[in-house]
């Protein structure tokens, strides 16, 4: 088997975290558990990245990554005028099909809360969004921060399920909210 470069480790290992941090947080996931992941020694595993921060941060960034990419596609050749709805329903397929980059949301935003890197990686994530919004569907920088409000909510209903899944989809409330 031929042996793997350090790209693409890296990518290995970014999986993993998405999917470790997602379901464990930054402070609950072992960095054991993303090199046994991932199937290399921890050692390795810090030449690769040389601290948990920086694995939680390359895994957070590669989730808005996917995120921006699937939206960005989704409205590239859409009417504008159809383009919410689009972003919309594109976002709510996306989470429900990889609840990963929902729930790597949420550990981020919390993370945050106590870490100014990860904080600043963060907010970079989310003003991409925003100005994803801003770019596609032609809104104020005020209507696009009301958008990303209301994804945020959607995320944390969609975390707890504080209401029914089909009454709170993406697409439902920012109809809703962009009214």
């Amino acid at each position: 088997m031929a042996r793997s470069t350090a790209q693409a480790r890296r990518n290995e290992v970014v999986e993993a975290a998405i999917h470790l941090f997602a379901h464990s947080g930054y402070h609950g996931t072992k960095t054991s558990a993303i090199a046994e992941a991932v199937g290399v020694s921890q050692p390795y595993l810090f030449q690769l990245y040389p601290t948990k921060k920086a694995m939680f941060i390359a895994a957070w960034e590669a989730a808005c990554d996917r995120i921006i990419a699937t939206l960005t596609a989704a409205v590239e050749n859409t009417p504008a005028e159809e383009r919410l709805a689009v972003l919309a329903t594109s976002y709510d397929d996306l989470v429900a099909e990889d609840r990963d980059l929902l729930t790597i949301q949420v550990h981020a935003w919390a993370a945050a809360t106590s870490d100014d890197e990860i904080a600043s990686a963060t907010r970079n994530g989310v003003e991409r969004l925003r100005d994803l919004a801003i770019e596609h569907l032609g809104v104020n920088r005020d209507q696009a921060t009301q958008m990303i409000a209301v994804m945020a909510f959607y995320n944390i209903n969609a975390s707890i399920n504080l209401d029914n899944a089909e009454e709170c989809s993406v697409a439902h409330l920012l109809g809703d909210a962009m009214k």
